[in-house]
C-alpha cells in the first residue's frame, strides 16, 4: 500500500508540471527587455536645494541646507539645465548674479543610475524623483585627494 501511495503521489508531482515546449522556450528568451527611458524625468533646469558631503578621507562632514547657499559658499544656488540630447551645463553665479564658473558635459540615466561625464571623468549618482525634487547620491572626490571616496547627497528642484 505504501508503494502505491508513493507512486501515486510523484505521479500526480510530474502530471501537474506545466510542459515546456520548444515554443514556450522560444517565448520566454525570445521576449524583449523594456528599458524604460526616463530621460524626460532630467531634461530641464535644476537648482540646488541643500547638498551633504561626507568625507572619506578624514572624519568631517559639510552641509549646505535649503536657504544658506549664499551665507554658507557665498553664492546663489547652482542652476544645472540638462538637455535632451544629452548635455549638461551648471551655472555657478556670486550674490550679484554674475557668472563665475561654468561646468559643461554630457549625461545620460540608465534605470535610477544618472552618469555625468566632463572632462573625461564619470561620476555616477542613484537618481531618485519625488515630484519636482530629485535626489542624488553618489561618491566623488569632493576633497581632491585623488580618491571618489567621498559621499555626495544633493537636493535639487526641477525648475522646467
Amino acid at each position: 500500500k505504501k508503494v502505491v501511495f508513493l507512486a501515486l503521489i510523484a505521479t500526480l508531482a510530474v502530471s501537474c508540471q506545466p510542459k515546456k515546449t520548444e515554443e514556450t522556450k522560444e517565448e520566454i528568451t525570445e521576449a524583449p527587455m523594456v528599458e524604460v527611458d526616463h530621460s524626460a524625468d532630467i531634461a530641464g533646469q535644476w537648482s540646488n536645494l541643500s547638498m551633504k558631503i561626507v568625507y572619506g578621507s578624514i572624519d568631517s562632514t559639510a552641509e549646505v541646507t535649503e536657504g544658506t547657499w549664499q551665507e554658507i559658499l557665498g553664492i546663489k544656488p547652482i542652476v544645472t539645465t540638462y538637455t535632451e540630447d544629452g548635455n549638461f551645463t551648471s551655472e555657478y553665479r556670486d550674490l550679484t548674479d554674475s557668472l563665475v564658473n561654468v561646468s559643461e558635459g554630457q549625461w545620460s540615466l540608465m534605470g535610477d543610475s544618472l552618469s555625468l561625464t566632463e572632462a573625461g571623468s564619470t561620476t555616477t549618482y542613484h537618481f531618485k524623483l519625488d515630484g519636482d525634487i530629485g535626489m542624488f547620491t553618489g561618491y566623488l572626490d569632493w576633497d581632491q585627494d585623488g580618491k571618489p571616496n567621498d559621499l555626495y547627497v544633493g537636493r535639487q528642484r526641477k525648475l522646467q
